[in-house]
């Protein structure tokens, strides 16, 4: 994901392992309780810019690269 400096965005992911969240943005991750039954996602990680206003979450339990340019 590539996103310039302006503007205000809040990145959500849900993940089994927080090692799959990378790149240079300042990933903050916290446990997270699933709601399914298969419980297959741990963690949450997100990173904010600006007031966070507009919000995009990834459910995909892949792995996640941000690098801030």
């Amino acid at each position: 994901m590539r996103r310039c400096r302006v503007g205000t965005l809040s990145l959500g992911v849900l993940l089994p392992d927080p090692k799959q969240l990378g790149g240079n943005a300042g990933w903050h991750v916290n446990e997270y309780q699933p709601d399914s039954s298969n419980g297959q996602a741990r963690f949450k990680g997100t990173v904010q810019w600006g007031d966070g206003r507009h919000r995009i979450t990834i459910l995909n339990g892949g792995e996640v690269l941000v690098d801030e340019i």
